[in-house]
């Protein structure tokens, strides 16, 4: 007497349940190999290709996303010849076609119609040369394009875009390169807070990219210790965050000594008058973040030790540019109780939605019946 209730709750979790996992992630792109004869029968009325004679062709793949774009990518090491630095360059070559005919070949152009006159600009900036020098790294990468990389991966990498002629990234734990940090980013590494870190802490890692300079005192960990970020948007560098030691004074930073006045004052009272602004080896820092310009506000954070050390809090506040001070908040309380986040109420609401519609469907199949 109960096979209908369990066929409605059976139907109706088949329907519902589809919609709780999702729809059908979209299909990678179809990808083929082919041999060096294909290029053969590729239409090239701007005669792109000419661009690689000579070029020791590594492999061709081809790859088809939907009806409407296919891409063929070449995998060429240039002549030796271009460098004069002796290095090895290997490039990936992208063509895109419509009706099988090269339709990208003005950025081709660009990027592969002077590519000896692109080596010799990448090969003599003095900071290549300075990367070089100190790394002894002879492979540069060309699979972006536009963009030179020494090497592809690592922890030690310079980037130089051959657009633009100019080095527009790197990343460093090598302290040979760090100790010619000047070198790479003159106007940066002459700012005062790059000067008086590395009289606190020596800089264990060092990275730029088009927008943001960054150091870091620990090269293993660079977000567990010290670090200054940067920001290099405005055409001036200025600072964009940071996260810094208790155990020093930061006197290139004004408002962490007016944050931990404050804190000493107002804040250490009610619930936090048995607290201490952090200091020592464990949770003792004080972040910052600019916010807005000219000038800017600033969202502090410092931490705190409580209960003779045994009780971690973090306090942060709004610091204006005038001194004011407001929405304080404690932002971290290891002693609070953990509770499910959104992503765990959220997940738990979807999964029972469909239990719950399903009985409800057959409670209310049964009281029809019954009546």
């Amino acid at each position: 007497m109960y096979r209908y209730p369990i066929l409605i709750i059976a139907m109706l979790l088949t329907l519902i349940w589809p919609s709780r996992v999702g729809a059908t992630p979209p299909q990678p792109p179809d990808c083929r190999d082919e041999t060096p004869a294909y290029l053969a029968t590729l239409a090239d009325p701007a005669n792109v290709l000419e661009y690689f004679h000579g070029w020791q062709l590594q492999s061709v793949r081809v790859c088809q996303s939907g009806a409407a774009y296919t891409e063929v990518i070449l995998e060429y090491v240039p002549p030796a010849a271009y460098s004069t630095a002796g290095l090895k360059y290997h490039a990936t070559v992208r063509l895109g076609l419509q009706n099988n005919t090269i339709s990208n070949s003005e950025q081709l152009q660009q990027l592969y119609g002077s590519y000896r006159t692109h080596v010799a600009a990448f090969e003599n900036d003095p900071r290549v040369k300075r990367f070089i020098q100190i790394t002894g790294f002879t492979d540069v990468d060309n699979s972006e394009a536009g963009k030179f990389q020494i090497p592809p991966t690592g922890r030690d990498q310079l980037i130089f875009s051959s657009v633009d002629n100019t080095v527009t990234g790197f990343m460093f734990v090598d302290p040979h390169l760090i100790e010619n940090l000047a070198v790479f980013i003159p106007s940066v590494y002459n700012l005062p807070q790059v000067t008086e870190f590395s009289q606190h802490d020596s800089i264990g890692y060092a990275a730029r990219d088009s927008t943001y300079f960054s150091i870091y005192k620990d090269s293993e960990c660079p977000d567990c210790g010290d670090f200054i970020i940067f920001d290099l948007s405005q055409g001036i560098a200025r600072v964009d965050s940071y996260r810094l030691s208790n155990n020093s004074a930061w006197e290139t930073l004004p408002e962490i000594a007016q944050a931990h006045r404050i804190v000493e004052k107002n804040l250490l009272t009610g619930e936090l008058s048995n607290c201490k602004i952090g200091q020592g080896d464990m949770h003792a820092y004080t972040a910052g973040n600019y916010h807005g310009v000219n000038p800017p506000d600033h969202r502090m954070t410092v931490a705190l030790t409580c209960d003779d050390g045994s009780h971690w809090i973090d306090v942060g506040f709004i610091l204006h540019s005038g001194g004011a001070y407001d929405h304080q908040r404690v932002e971290y309380d290891n002693h609070a109780p953990s509770a499910p986040g959104p992503t765990d109420s959220s997940n738990a609401l979807c999964t029972l939605i469909p239990f719950g519609v399903a009985a409800a469907a057959a409670y209310i199949w049964l009281k029809r019946k019954s009546a």
